[in-house]
């Protein structure tokens, strides 16, 4: 085997960290409950990140702590290694089932004038981990050059990723009903990735041939995101939203990558490659493209219903970050019903449509996931000296499918042969959010 074939492809890329349901984890009680369908008439602490305009809705001061507990995703990759040998090939399902905790979001917001209200969150957007393993041995195969052989192919690969915002949100009275806001958010990233393959060969009267190939990399990136936010209210009932949200732009890049290939074939040679380097860049770098939504939401006293529509331009490859990315658009629609005492009951639609284009290396991850969330929330009202204060509790339930497609290996031994396959996969996804807010 050649030093490093396998290098390519088995190291994996930024979009097997996208292998999670990123627009599953919501930020704020309702908009979890309406899968953020009604941002265009956001009031409450949930737009600091949806809509900012509408932090000027808001009259009172109110924390809010929003926690995904709990999320369980089944990723299923059919045929995910597959061994050619003489006797056929030998295929093999490479998956994950595993519980993720997820916190979400924490956002304290007070108006400071009549016109203007302030919001301060932290938001934690993305938590995903692809862990896979394939172990496969075959004996007595007949070839007709290296006569009867066993084999053994053993495969480990994963790849983790967080990602994390903090910082201020300002929205700001017009006059009527139009409200303006901005928000400005740190952004702080690590993805790390790893993988591990390892290959050999047995003949009767010769030594064993044996090939290792151990890749892993570690890298993160500090970098800024803002949004300017409106909100019209042409109508009683209709309310009109817009959200422009700037590239991702990272203006650090650090971390480190290190790949050892060792190698001992068929014909007695050896040979060993051992790559390290550290990475450091401070040149501004585009790591997630433009985004604009227009919203749109229908409220009357006792119900409503609204519906979002995200539109992203292509971009290009470039840089440490930015991968391929088509034309990429994603819709949420929701409703929301108040009842008696102070309770309120939500559901809604939403799409998670992914950033990548085609499938490059293993385990790279082209999937759209469509999920559904319904839920519930109580608000309880207490009254001490005069003052006035509510706590409200959400539990929300959701599920996704992602269908799409993934990188597979497909390796032969004896030919000294590998490279990766696109095939479909589904996922799938199951949380639980729970959400507290107080209003004093």
């Amino acid at each position: 085997m050649k030093v490093g074939i396998l290098g390519a492809m088995l190291l994996l890329s930024a979009s097997a960290a996208n292998a999670a349901n990123s627009k599953g984890a919501f930020f704020g009680s309702r908009a979890a409950m309406t899968g953020a369908a009604l941002s265009a008439a956001s009031a409450g602490t949930d737009a600091s990140w949806y809509n900012p305009a509408g932090l000027a809705a808001l009259t009172t001061t109110r924390i809010e702590l929003s926690l995904s507990a709990l999320s369980y995703r089944l990723q299923q990759i059919k045929d995910g290694v597959s061994i050619d040998l003489p006797s056929g090939i030998k295929r093999e399902k490479l998956g994950a089932n595993e519980f993720v905790v997820v916190p979400s979001a924490l956002v304290f917001a007070r108006q400071l004038t009549a016109r203007v209200t302030l919001g301060l969150g932290v938001f934690a957007t993305d938590s995903s981990d692809l862990r896979v393993s394939s172990n496969q041995q075959s004996s007595g195969e007949q070839d007709a050059q290296l006569g009867q052989v066993d084999s053994a192919v053993n495969v480990e690969a994963q790849a983790l990723g967080n990602s994390y915002y903090l910082g201020p949100a300002l929205g700001i009275r017009l006059g009527g009903s139009l409200r303006l806001g901005v928000s400005l958010f740190v952004a702080y990233a690590r993805q790390l990735y790893g993988s591990k393959f390892v290959t050999q060969l047995r003949r009767s009267g010769a030594e064993p041939a044996f090939a290792s190939y151990v890749e892993s990399a570690d890298m993160r990136y500090l970098g800024l995101l803002a949004s300017v936010g409106l909100q019209w209210q042409p109508l009683r009932w209709l309310h009109i939203g817009a959200v422009l949200r700037s590239p991702l732009l990272a203006l650090y890049i650090w971390g480190d990558y290190s790949a050892l290939s060792t190698v001992h074939d068929v014909n007695g040679q050896a040979a060993a490659e051992n790559e390290s380097r550290e990475i450091a860049n401070g040149t501004l770098e585009q790591g997630l493209p433009l985004s604009a939504e227009l919203q749109l939401a229908i409220k009357t006293s006792r119900w409503s219903v609204g519906a979002v529509i995200e539109l992203s331009p292509p971009l290009s490859a470039r840089g440490e970050l930015q991968n391929e990315v088509g034309l990429l658009w994603n819709l949420a629609v929701g409703a929301l019903v108040d009842l008696p005492a102070d309770w309120q009951i939500g559901a809604g639609f939403y799409t998670d449509n992914s950033p990548s284009k085609g499938i490059a290396g293993f385990l790279d991850v082209d999937i759209d996931y469509y999920g559904i969330n319904a839920g519930f929330q109580r608000a309880t009202v207490f009254k001490s000296g005069g003052r006035r204060l509510i706590l409200s509790t959400a539990i929300v339930v959701g599920y996704a499918v992602g269908s799409g497609q993934v990188g597979t290996l497909a390796y032969a031994p004896l030919r000294d042969q590998a490279q990766t396959v696109a095939r479909d996969a589904t996922f799938h996804e199951l949380t639980l959010h729970v959400g507290s807010g107080l209003t004093f």
